[in-house]
């Protein structure tokens, strides 16, 4: 690796397993599994197996019990024909060459009594609602979010037991590992917040009670499927779905300390608000990362440069990408060329069937550079009346190499010779077009200039093979040893040797002395 900013595409050890770059595809929910049973079908495999040149998938949000689901169509993680439908996800992404985790979700409050198992209300830590905030059910539309109801107390062991089954599950199916999610104003964010968690017990009020549901459901994953293969994804700042709280780095400073006790995969962390603004006063995401031992993943507002530089600079293990992985399966390739994005198409990111989701095109090659490798922004074509002889004379004398030779009937019409590090074309005379060579009109008004280690002796291979020496080689005022030939091919070259490092205070001198001047603005 030559250049710092190309760590990004480079592989990284994530706990045992090597992801092949360091590109995430962030969690993204699409609303396409089968309806009734919410199960993956053949779609979503597709879908993730074009996008396995991720260094790491991790899942849409995935629901671990039917009480866990918010919005229509979503899969979940509970029941046998469930589990089978992701192993063939799993299994399309590994035939790829990828890895793949499970994101590990429970709605809470974000839902609707049409979405609950027998009508029911959503469950919250507490009865309170969030203000404003919409849900996707089974209609296709957006309707409000009502009045959830509290968790009793009785009842928490057996969501923590969820998470655990849940997790078994998902490497059942074939997961390379599991993601918590504790993000975006769901259901383990709702606890960790003062703004939605009111609770007057274990599960409330200070900050290490609301820490604990969290750290439950952490050291329940981790002891069914190993911390290495658990990680966990926070928004300490982030609005979404209502939920805030009144002093986030009391509470995120706490649990990330206490996250660093389980060795955990990964921490992956939403920086400002989710899709949008990344700044946000009071919360410092340099010193919160200072504060994780392991793996850090950072997601948000993230383009090549800000995601190149987070990884070169030592601040991000991992950067995780979102919508720009819906329109772009080969995301990892654009942004390793530096080519330009599909746009994603906001009508079919909730829903639907296969358009806006596996048609979007992706790159046939490699984008072309404007000047080929190998060139320079000028690269001599030598027109003569023999090529194959001429190639002869540059191989010998030059010491060029032919690397591309094409015929035209009889003639050679392309040819390419390397020399040193540049590029010459030459080609038999009206091959193309009408362009004549040199002889034709009995010198050339162009010279080129070769920079060479020794110019005596090349001097002396070209006149032996037929070349006419103009000036025999000397020394130069500016530091140059140079001889001026004509080839037997009507070119003229200056072949040079730079002999002497000059300081601008000498070279002007010299320069003075033998009557030059500089004249940029008025060459007359």
């Amino acid at each position: 690796m030559n250049n710092p900013a190309d760590l990004l595409f480079t592989p990284f050890d994530l706990r045992g397993l090597i992801l092949k770059n360091r590109i995430v595809m962030a969690p993204l929910t699409r609303n396409r599994a089968v309806h009734g049973t919410d199960a993956p079908q053949a779609l979503n495999a597709e879908y993730y197996a074009q996008r396995a040149s991720a260094g790491l998938i991790i899942s849409e949000a995935t629901q671990i019990s039917p009480t866990g689901k918010g919005y229509a169509w979503t899969p979940g993680i509970y029941s046998e024909e469930q589990i089978s439908g992701w192993k063939k996800v799993t299994n399309a992404v590994h035939a790829k060459g990828g890895v793949i985790f499970l994101q590990l979700w429970h709605v809470g409050r974000i839902s609707h009594p049409t979405l609950q198992p027998h009508g029911g209300l959503p469950v919250a830590p507490s009865a309170i609602a969030p203000e404003g905030q919409r849900t996707f059910i089974e209609t296709g539309e957006f309707v409000p979010v009502g009045q959830p109801r509290a968790l009793l107390l009785s009842e928490i062991p057996a969501i923590v037991r969820d998470y655990r089954i849940a997790a078994r599950n998902a490497m059942t199916a074939g997961f390379d590992g599991v993601e918590i999610h504790a993000a975006n104003g769901y259901l383990i964010h709702q606890f960790l917040c003062d703004g939605s968690n009111q609770r007057q017990d274990s599960y409330g009020g200070s900050i290490e009670n609301r820490l604990r549901f969290a750290l439950e459901v952490v050291q329940a994953v981790t002891e069914e499927v190993g911390a290495h293969r658990t990680g966990i994804r926070l928004s300490p700042v982030s609005p979404s779905n209502g939920v805030f709280d009144s002093a986030p780095a009391s509470v995120f400073f706490p649990l990330i300390k206490e996250l660093n006790h389980f060795d955990l995969s990964f921490v992956h962390v939403v920086e400002g608000t989710t899709g949008g603004a990344r700044d946000f006063k009071g919360f410092d995401f340099q010193a919160f990362r200072k504060e994780f031992s392991g793996p850090w993943m950072v997601n948000n507002g993230y383009d090549r440069e800000k995601a190149m530089l987070a990884v070169s600079s030592g601040y991000a293990d991992l950067v995780a990408f979102g919508k720009s992985f819906i329109a772009n399966p080969d995301l990892v390739a654009r942004l390793q060329w530096d080519a330009p994005l599909n746009q994603p198409d906001p009508k079919t990111f909730y829903g639907g069937d296969a358009k806006g989701y596996i048609d979007y095109p992706t790159l046939s090659s490699k984008p072309a550079d404007a000047v080929p490798k190998g060139y320079h922004c000028i690269t001599p074509s030598l027109i003569v009346e023999d090529a194959k002889k001429a190639i002869e004379f540059y191989k010998y004398v030059f010491g060029a190499q032919l690397i591309l030779c094409k015929t035209k009937a009889g003639k050679i019409g392309h040819a390419e010779l390397q020399i040193g590090d540049s590029k010459i074309i030459i080609f038999d005379s009206l091959t193309i077009s009408d362009a004549v060579s040199a002889r034709k009109y009995g010198g050339s008004p162009v010279e080129l200039r070769l920079y060479v280690d020794d110019v005596d002796s090349i001097a002396k291979k070209a006149v032996a093979m037929g070349a006419n020496l103009i000036r025999p080689p000397e020394n130069m005022f500016y530091g140059d040893r140079r001889a001026f030939l004509e080839d037997p091919f009507g070119h003229y070259w200056f072949i040079v040797t730079h002999i002497e490092a000059i300081s601008s205070e000498e070279m002007k001198r010299r320069e003075i002395e033998h009557g030059w001047t500089d004249n940029l603005d008025d060459p007359d």
